[in-house]
C-alpha cells in the first residue's frame, strides 16, 4: 500500500492550526539564533534579559496575529501569490510592533541591525515553506486524496457555476456529489446528477460523508436557507453562501463592505472618493460659484 494510500485513511485537517504554529514559531525562533550569529559571529549576548524579552514577545506576538488574522487559513482556490502577501502583511505587522516594544521598554542594546537581519530570514523561511506546503497539497489532491465532498442547493445558473469553479482543476481537492433542488431551471445546463429536493437533504448527508455545502439560492427561499443551516451545524459541515451578484449587476468589479454586521455591495468608488475628482469639483465651484 502506498504512503498515500495510508495517510488517506486520516484526516488531518483537525492539526493543521497546531501544526502551522508551531512550525513557525521553529522558524521563528531559528531566524533568531541565525540572526544572532550573523550580526556578532557568536551567540554570547543571546541570553541577554533584554534579546529573551524580545524573543519572548516575538513568539507571543505571532501566535496572537495568526490566530487573529486566521493566517494558517487555506482556502483550496486560492493561489499561492495570496497566501504569501496575506503573509507578507503579517510579517511587516510584526516588525511595527516589536520595534514599538523596543522604543517602548528602552532596549537600546537591541542591534537594530539584528533585528534587520531576523526579519529578512524569517520572511524567507516564511515564504519557502508556505509555497512548499501548497505545492505538496496541490501534488496530494491531484492524485485524488485530501479531497472535501461537496452538494450544492440550487440546480441553476450560479449552482452551475461554483461547480465549474471547484471541478475545473483536481488541485483544488474538491469531488462534487451532485444537485439538490425543489425546481429545476429548465435553461440552466446542469451536468451534475440531481440528487433530490430540499426534503432529501437530511437523508442524503445521514448516510454519505459531505464535507461542504453550497447555497445558491434566491432570498426568496430564506426559509430552506435557514433550515439547512441549522442541519449544516449539527452534522458539523461547512455552508458557504453564493450570493447572486448578477441581480444587481454583470459588473466583476465589485466590492463588498461591512457596515456593522450588514454587508453592501459597492459597484465601484464614488466618484468623490479620487482626488483629482474633488479637485475638479473645487475648481468648478470657485470658478462657478453660482
Amino acid at each position: 500500500m502506498s504512503i498515500l494510500n495510508q495517510l488517506a485513511r486520516y484526516r488531518f485537517a483537525r492539526y493543521i492550526k497546531t501544526s502551522f504554529v508551531l512550525w513557525d514559531l521553529v522558524l521563528l525562533n531559528t531566524a533568531v539564533v541565525i540572526s544572532f550569529y550573523v550580526r556578532y559571529g557568536s551567540l554570547d549576548g543571546i541570553n541577554m534579559k533584554e534579546a529573551q524579552t524580545i524573543s519572548l514577545l516575538s513568539n507571543l506576538l505571532w501566535i496572537i496575529l495568526l490566530f487573529y488574522k486566521d493566517a494558517f487559513r487555506l482556502i483550496r482556490i486560492e493561489k499561492i501569490e495570496s497566501i504569501v502577501f496575506r503573509t507578507t502583511k503579517l510579517v511587516f505587522f510584526h516588525a511595527f510592533m516589536v520595534a514599538a516594544f523596543v522604543i517602548v521598554l528602552k532596549y537600546y542594546d537591541i542591534s537594530r541591525l539584528r533585528l534587520v537581519y531576523f526579519y529578512i530570514m524569517f520572511f524567507i523561511s516564511l515564504f519557502i515553506s508556505r509555497v512548499f506546503f501548497m505545492k505538496i497539497l496541490k501534488y496530494v489532491r491531484s492524485k485524488g486524496y485530501n479531497y472535501s465532498t461537496v452538494i450544492i442547493v440550487g440546480a441553476n445558473d450560479t449552482g452551475e457555476n461554483i461547480r465549474n469553479i471547484l471541478s475545473k482543476d483536481l488541485t483544488y481537492g474538491y469531488r462534487i456529489l451532485g444537485f439538490f433542488d425543489d425546481k429545476i431551471d429548465p435553461f440552466a445546463f446542469i451536468s451534475t446528477p440531481i440528487l433530490g429536493g430540499f426534503n432529501d437533504i437530511p437523508d442524503y448527508i445521514s448516510k454519505q460523508k459531505v464535507d461542504e455545502m453550497y447555497i445558491a439560492l434566491h432570498i426568496d427561499n430564506i426559509k430552506i436557507i435557514n433550515q439547512l443551516t441549522d442541519l449544516c451545524e449539527r452534522n458539523m459541515i461547512r455552508i458557504k453562501f453564493i450570493p447572486d451578484f448578477q441581480l444587481y449587476t454583470k459588473s466583476r468589479k465589485v466590492e463588498i463592505s461591512f457596515y456593522d454586521n450588514t454587508p453592501v455591495l459597492m459597484l465601484r468608488k464614488e466618484p468623490l472618493e479620487l482626488t483629482l475628482n474633488i479637485f475638479k469639483k473645487s475648481y468648478l465651484m470657485f470658478v462657478f460659484p453660482y
